[in-house]
Formats: structure tokens, sequence, C-alpha cells
């Protein structure tokens, strides 16, 4: 009897360990894919600012679909990259305005259907309030 009492105890700490193994792992894949995320959202930037047209509209929307295969991957910090996909939308509405094209209507109504997923405080989804909300933010220079 006793040396079953150890035995079950001996399995339920290795299954113990194993789920912690596994979740110690699945923490940090979820690092490395907030470092490389955050790193590429630095260079998507970059490029936004100081590169051409073609080359900044590729960056966002790789960028777009970088975040939301993190999004389907149900990554824990859902609320940041919803928020990025939001002011990418944006900006990508910036770039066609600026070259006349013809997908700004179309980048704003993203826009905007990405911040009534978000819920913000203000619910205030105007395509106007998103506009200065990232002029705001674009004034930061890249580094």
């Amino acid at each position: 009897m006793q040396g079953r009492k150890i035995g079950s105890f001996v399995l339920i700490l290795i299954s113990l360990i194993i789920v912690a193994c596994s979740s110690a792992d699945n923490t940090y894949q979820q690092y490395k894919d907030m470092e490389a995320i955050a790193y590429q959202g630095e260079a998507v930037y970059k490029a936004y600012k100081t590169s051409d047209y073609v080359a900044a509209k590729s960056a966002l929307l790789n960028y777009i679909k970088d975040l939301e295969k993190l999004i389907q991957a149900k990554h824990p910090e859902q609320f940041a990259f919803q928020t990025d996909i939001l002011i990418s939308y944006v900006r990508l509405a910036k770039l066609e305005a600026l070259k006349n094209g013809a997908e700004k209507e179309f980048f704003m109504k993203k826009a905007e259907e990405q911040c009534s997923l978000l819920k913000p405080k203000q619910e205030n989804c105007s395509s106007e309030k998103l506009r200065e909300l990232v002029d705001k933010i674009d004034q930061v220079e890249p580094k």
C-alpha cells in the first residue's frame, strides 16, 4: 500500500514537472514572439516614416499579417497587437491620402472596425479621431 502511494505521488510529481516545463517553453516562445514583433514594429515605423510609398505600404501590410497570426495563436498580448493593427491601418490610409491612392477609405474603414473591436473608453472610432490620435503618435521620430 505504501509503495502505491509513493508511486502515485511520483506520477503526480512527474506530471506537474512536465506541465511546468511545457508552460515555461510556451512562455519563452511568447517572449521570443514579442521580441521579434517589437523589432519588426520598429523597422515598419522607420519604413513608414522614411521609405517610399511602396516599401512603406508593403511593410505595414506584412506587419498586420504577422500581428494577426499572433492573435490567432492566442498570444496573451492581444490588446497590444490589436492596437498596433489599428494604428497600422490608419497609417496605410495616410499613405494612400498622400499618393491619392484608391484604398484610403478602405484602410480607414478597417481602422474603424479594429477600433470598435477594442471597445475604447471614449468609444469614438471616427476616422477623424483615429487620424488625430495617430498623427500625435507619428510625431515621434524613428530611432
